[in-house]
């Protein structure tokens, strides 16, 4: 009797030590605002998003204090911004064993007075920005088939 149970315990603690080493193994590699802000700075773009048709802005250009300006036409920096004073709020960032940039964010619409949560990632390459948002709290998956997802091109 006391064999089976000290071979259960044994068997148990084993379980718990190998579940606790992959965990350790899968550990975010986190990086300062500050590197995620350069990462975005630039302008991004997606040809297939045509407004009025589509009401998702083409064209997005970010600023490394993390401003940012939504552009309703594609390549036309003259065009006014058709959503000045946006700002985005880095709350976390980290790299996952790819090279993929993730962060969590939150985004002002400083005009309208709107917060939105959203998750991002740019690819390793630095290439490709993809992201979703809510209006209510962070998603908890970068999510293609939603209706909130983004995705742009550096230009």
């Amino acid at each position: 009797m006391k064999a089976r149970v000290l071979i259960s315990i044994l068997v148990f603690v084993l379980a718990v030590l190998s579940i606790a080493g992959s965990c350790a193994t899968s550990k975010k590699s986190y990086i300062s605002a500050d590197n995620i802000l350069n990462e975005l700075t630039g302008t991004w773009n997606n040809e297939e998003y045509e407004p009025p048709e589509v009401e998702i802005m083409p064209q997005v250009t970010v600023h490394s204090d993390g401003s940012y300006e939504l552009y309703k036409e594609y390549a036309v920096l003259t065009t006014p911004a058709i959503l000045p004073g946006q700002f985005i709020s880095i709350k976390e960032a980290w790299t996952d064993s790819k090279g993929n940039i993730w962060y969590q964010a939150k985004a002002y619409d400083i005009a309208n007075d709107i917060t939105f949560y959203e998750i991002g990632k740019i690819s390793d390459a630095g290439k490709v920005w993809e992201t979703v948002f809510s209006n209510f709290e962070y998603p908890d998956k970068l999510d293609s088939k939603s209706l909130n997802y983004r995705i742009r091109y550096r230009q």
